[in-house]
């Protein structure tokens, strides 16, 4: 078993690993943070060591979920401009342009993730383990805003939306700031 998503092994290499190389190929000046469980800090920063020159291991204590440990890590950073927000758990095929939102390509629908339906006139956003059986197109949990949209997005979520990033991305569309695209 594996204390991190982030180690979890891909053709023999970390899975954040192949995250890393995406945007480094693509970015070679970017910075690129990782936000991890600080328990797991030491063990995430041996499996990438390789990485030390161009990737920051941001540990983040007593977290309640995937956006406040976001809000944490945008909190202790300070970034300015945009930023790409990437879960660990989704390897990137394609760059999110500014203001996109990257979907799946084909309909699904379950309780393990989030999905937008994206061919109404109006979005709904379904949220993962709200059980309500609705389709919708994966949201890979892949964005690009600026940092300051993010940042309020975050401080307006309460505390039950605090373990999906479906959520702040709702509240960055209702401003007219985010579009969605089929990857």
């Amino acid at each position: 078993t594996f204390d991190s998503p982030a180690l979890i092994p891909i053709n023999t290499k970390p899975l954040a690993s192949k995250i890393v190389d995406f945007y480094r190929n693509r970015f070679p000046e970017a910075k690129i943070h990782i936000a991890v469980n600080a328990e797991v800090n030491d063990t995430v920063r041996k499996f990438l060591s390789e990485y030390e020159e161009v990737l920051d291991i941001l540990p983040i204590s007593h977290s309640i979920g995937v956006n406040d440990t976001l809000y944490q890590a945008m909190s202790a950073l300070s970034p300015k401009g945009e930023v790409i927000v990437n879960l660990v758990s989704t390897i990137p095929t394609e760059l999110a342009k500014y203001g996109e939102v990257l979907v799946d390509e084909k309909i699904s629908s379950t309780d393990e993730w989030s999905t937008i339906d994206v061919n109404n006139k109006k979005y709904c956003f379904n949220y993962k383990k709200s059980n309500n059986g609705t389709y919708g197109y994966a949201f890979t949990g892949i964005f690009r805003t600026k940092v300051e949209l993010l940042l309020k997005a975050l401080r307006q979520l309460n505390d039950d939306e605090l373990g999906d990033l479906l959520y702040p991305v709702q509240h960055i569309y209702n401003q007219n700031e985010l579009s969605f695209r089929k990857s």
